[in-house]
């Protein structure tokens, strides 16, 4: 067998092919592979027996890998697998296989088996004829496609230098179509310069948005950062027995306590929206630098919590709490409301308010169970990015179990640590079907949620479902985002 494009045949005689072929003659190991192929000689085509023998034959004839090529390119008697029919036209092509050059050009043009080349493509079909070559269709598109037109433009020059009258059609129509081509490009770059002016006028545009936006989100900051404080102490001031003395200042202190708990929540949810329109950057490496302070798991879901019962007891349709506290009695609602303005809202915010706030919960609003485990390791600044972020999320989702729980059972908030090294925060409540509530918007709630979670990156997710009548939400963050690592 020699190593071009010339094979010597033996005489086509089957027996005698597979004879020699099983005394380990490459030739006939070949031959024998294109008989079981095509079929010929009246035997029975066999893809299996023909991949066989092409790889014994290229055992010792390299030449051979290109039909060990095809068999792969094609699934010839073994699964398709385009890298491994590169590889085998790869090498066929290298000892100088004008028909595994063209096909190792078509890898490298379509992107079979390898990375899409339109270089390699052209230097590979140009192996296949010389001069020839060259004007080949597949040689001509790389070179259109590299944006080499002035090649091109020659080597149909060159190739057609001396064209018959039958082939200047066919001359002017390659030109043709390279000139085409051509405008084509001009016209794309003007068309991505103009995109690229419009998107730069675009981002200046919205750098200016963004400073507005945080000079707005900087100036509301500021100007509620003593209201809550200030309603507070205008609470503590009055005291509980002007809150019992008569129905005006009963009503009005409740109005005062509800403005505590939206003030706290609105000036949390400027801070996380002021993060949200930052750079992704700048936000990953606030929240990678807030990693130590007093902060704790523990005190983001208290903080939570007490808003979203701050909400429910003061408001002035009491069904909400009625429900929390299971009894419909006067006389408790004003209790509970007396003992939240006395107890709870006088609290600071560290890690003995928070157990206090705890104790509270679980004397006078029984109808929640709250566990917490495996977070004493994680601190972070408060009111801090971190805290804030966790802060919107959990608040939102304890916020919906609250409004939306039908009575049955406990309400279940949890923090723990998961499998795969992952933190579980999660809420569930019973509901009823079709659910409704005083406090509307969970669908904004939930979209909310979910495009705060979506700063964390791939670290984090959020899902929620519903079963048998029990509403489970469960925020899943990565330890890797307590450790310094977004």
């Amino acid at each position: 067998m020699t190593t071009n494009n010339e094979i010597t045949v033996i005489e086509p005689h089957f027996e005698k092919c597979k004879r020699l072929a099983e005394q380990g003659d490459a030739n006939s190991q070949w031959w024998l592979g294109r008989i079981y192929q095509y079929g010929l000689e009246d035997v029975k085509q066999d893809y299996v027996e023909a991949f066989k023998w092409y790889g014994k034959a290229a055992e010792q004839e390299p030449f051979v890998q290109y039909d060990i090529g095809n068999c792969y390119r094609y699934g010839y008697g073994v699964e398709k697998d385009d890298v491994k029919a590169f590889k085998s036209y790869k090498q066929a092509a290298e000892n100088h296989n004008s028909d595994a050059q063209l096909c190792l050009g078509n890898c490298y043009y379509y992107g079979y088996g390898v990375e899409q080349d339109y270089s390699q493509a052209a230097y590979w079909y140009e192996q296949v004829g010389g001069s020839q070559g060259k004007i080949i269709y597949q040689w001509l598109n790389c070179q259109i496609k590299m944006k080499n037109f002035d090649l091109a433009k020659q080597a149909i020059a060159e190739v057609y230098s001396d064209a018959y009258d039958s082939e200047k059609d066919y001359k002017d129509t390659c030109l043709t179509a390279i000139v085409l081509a051509e405008q084509l490009e001009e016209k794309n770059q003007q068309l991505e310069l103009e995109i690229k002016e419009k998107e730069k006028a675009y981002r200046a545009i919205h750098e200016k948005e963004k400073e507005m936006l945080s000079f707005f989100t900087h100036t509301m900051r500021n100007a509620l950062a003593t209201a809550p404080e200030s309603l507070r102490q205008v609470i503590h001031l009055l005291g509980g027995e002007v809150y019992e003395k008569d129905t005006k200042h009963y009503q009005a202190i409740n109005k005062i306590a509800s403005l505590f708990s939206t003030l706290s929540l609105t000036d949390c949810l400027i801070d996380t929206f002021k993060q949200s329109i930052s750079d992704p950057q700048e936000f990953k490496q606030s929240w990678q630098k807030d990693h130590t302070g007093e902060a704790t798991l523990r005190l983001v879901i208290a903080s939570s919590l007490r808003q979203s019962l701050n909400r429910i007891i003061f408001m002035s349709d009491t069904s909400e709490l009625r429900k929390l506290l299971d009894n419909p009695e006067t006389a408790l609602i004003k209790a509970t409301r007396k003992s939240f303005i006395e107890e709870v809202l006088p609290l600071n915010v560290d890690s003995q308010g928070v157990n206090v706030f705890y104790a509270w919960t679980l004397k006078h609003i029984s109808a929640i169970d709250v566990s917490i485990v495996d977070c004493d390791k994680l601190n972070f600044g408060v009111n801090q990015i971190r805290f804030s972020l966790l802060f919107a999320i959990t608040s939102e989702l304890i916020l919906n179990a609250l409004k939306y729980w039908d009575g049955e059972n406990r309400i279940q908030i949890s923090w723990q640590l998961a499998e795969q090294g992952n933190y579980a925060f999660s809420v569930k409540n019973h509901c009823k079907a079709n659910a409704t509530s005083n406090l509307a918007g969970t669908h904004k709630g939930l979209a909310f949620i979910k495009r705060l979670v979506e700063l964390l990156g791939d670290q984090a997710q959020f899902n929620c479902k519903s079963e048998d009548q029990l509403f489970i939400a469960e925020l899943i963050l990565n330890k890797a985002l307590f450790d310094g690592e977004v």
